[in-house]
């Protein structure tokens, strides 16, 4: 299936933001039609920055009208698409600039509470800083300029100061958040102080740091680890803690999902626990470039998927 953006039939379904609480994440996962994704076109108003790509793709609302957020990567510099999915304004997109090179490259990003958006960026050829902004993406300077409320800087050892995908969600008075490194091959364990996002005091303190090459994976479905493009963390009702992994591997898009095991407890590699994978039959768009989730009212969730330069988003539900 195809439409333009605008169709009103497609955007009345949905309100609730990707970090909603599910009563059972994976069978939530489990149900959504992989093969007949719906289009979405949407018109540049500039063209792409060359040297880069679109990397991640989320959707939130504002003022009762509701966008796709895609952060993107170029030569010189980092950038966000606020692109209208609404048939009464412009539907062109508007671009703002992030931050000039060495943080040139906008990885994977998620959106909590409608309208904060984690966002990673990193240098991509040294390979060994970065920074993870928390931004309003509901101000009103977006498409002028952005400033972060949050800002944790990181710098270390080759790939592993990286931020190539972030992925953040609310539990109780604190925000989680998991910075995925290089290829997602080691994850970053981060949580807020208690303080709203939007006060000054606000702060992330950095925990236990998970390594692929070390995982136990004696409980997982199956053994396969991919190389995430993004990540999203996504709460159920009983409070446990769920990331999503979207990849392309083996010519196949999938979204692989893990429980989070927050027991202090539990031993560092044993953290994740691999609970399924789907894979997701992309015509135009790959999770290669980006992937991104939202959930329902009616609890289903809503999968989307980027092209790397062409403005093209595919929807599964």
């Amino acid at each position: 299936m195809k439409c333009i953006i605008g169709i009103a039939s497609l955007l009345a379904v949905c309100s609730s933001p990707s970090t909603a609480q599910l009563p059972d994440v994976w069978d939530a996962i489990a149900k959504i039609n992989t093969e007949k994704p719906t289009s979405l076109r949407f018109d540049l108003s500039e063209r792409l920055p060359e040297g880069g790509h679109l990397q991640g793709v989320q959707w939130f609302e504002q003022a009762e009208k509701e966008f796709l957020l895609l952060s993107g990567s170029s030569k010189d510099h980092s950038y966000v698409l606020k692109v209208p999915l609404s048939d009464q304004d412009d539907t062109k997109s508007r671009m703002t600039t992030l931050l000039p090179s060495p943080y040139r490259h906008a990885g994977g990003i998620q959106i909590v509470d409608g309208q904060y958006a984690a966002i990673g960026l990193e240098d991509n050829k040294a390979k060994n800083t970065s920074k993870v902004w928390v931004t309003d993406v509901s101000a009103k300077t977006l498409g002028n300029t952005m400033k972060p409320l949050v800002s944790i800087e990181r710098e270390g050892k080759l790939e592993r100061a990286t931020a190539g995908a972030i992925a953040m969600a609310k539990l109780k008075d604190r925000y989680l958040l998991v910075v995925g490194t290089w290829d997602s091959a080691t994850l970053d364990f981060y949580e807020s102080n208690g303080h709203p996002l939007n006060d000054a005091r606000c702060r992330f303190e950095k925990g236990v740091t998970w390594s692929a090459l070390e995982a136990d994976r004696s409980d997982w479905t199956d053994s396969n680890y991919n190389s995430y493009q993004n990540l999203n963390l996504i709460i159920d009702k009983q409070g446990r803690c769920f990331l999503a992994g979207f990849c392309r591997n083996d010519e196949a898009n999938r979204l692989d999902l893990y429980e989070w095991r927050r027991d202090p407890l539990t031993k560092i590699p044993a953290l994740l626990v691999k609970r399924g994978t789907r894979s997701f039959h992309c015509i135009e768009t790959t999770f290669q470039a980006g992937g991104g989730l939202r959930i329902k009212d009616d609890g289903s969730i809503m999968i989307y998927a980027c092209s790397h330069r062409d403005s093209v988003v595919e929807v599964f539900e």
